[in-house]
Formats: C-alpha cells, sequence, structure tokens
C-alpha cells in the first residue's frame, strides 16, 4: 500500500473499540490509567480488566441495547467500566456523586 492510499484508506477502522484494542497490543507494557499518587496500571492490565468486566457484563445477561449507569469517582475503574461498553454499543448514563 502507498502512503497517499493508506491515509485514505488506513489499514484499522477508527471506533473506539478497534483504537482500545490497537493500543492494548501496541502499548501492552506501558502506563494507561492511575490515580494521581498512585501506581499506573499498563495497558496489558487494563486490556485485562475491561475484559472481564465484558465477560461479568454478558454473565447478567446485559445485551445490546441495555441501558448501563456508571456512578463513581474520577479513577482508573471508572475509566475501565466506560471503555468496557462502547463494544456493545449500549447506551450509558455518566453520573457524579456532586449531583445527587
Amino acid at each position: 500500500m502507498n502512503p497517499l492510499e493508506e491515509k485514505v484508506n488506513p489499514p484499522f477502522d477508527f471506533t473506539l473499540k478497534s483504537m482500545i484494542d490497537r493500543s492494548c497490543e501496541l502499548y501492552n507494557r506501558r502506563p494507561a490509567l492511575s490515580n494521581v499518587d498512585g501506581e499506573p496500571i499498563t495497558y496489558g492490565e487494563m486490556r485485562k480488566h475491561i475484559d472481564g468486566l465484558v465477560r461479568m457484563m454478558k454473565e447478567q445477561g446485559i445485551v445490546k441495547g441495555d441501558r448501563v449507569a456508571l456512578l463513581g469517582q474520577n479513577m482508573p475503574n471508572l475509566g475501565i467500566a466506560y471503555l468496557a461498553i462502547p463494544p456493545w454499543a449500549l447506551w450509558w448514563c455518566p453520573s457524579s456523586r456532586i449531583f445527587t
């Protein structure tokens, strides 16, 4: 593929899921998420957490079209939950304890 063709037709798509998959593959051992003063988790660890949460949602019977509400503090767990939901194109509603 020539460079111009690659710019028009990149070798991967730009969905959130494909970008997460690609990042976790390319940067497996690099830091991905952390608390301000906490030890970061790597992209590889984040991938395992995302896959586990996706598996758990499937086991609980959550299917495409269901609505999922996320309530939590701004921390890695909230980011992982957010990244686990889009592969199914689920609706999600971020919430904050400040507004409850």
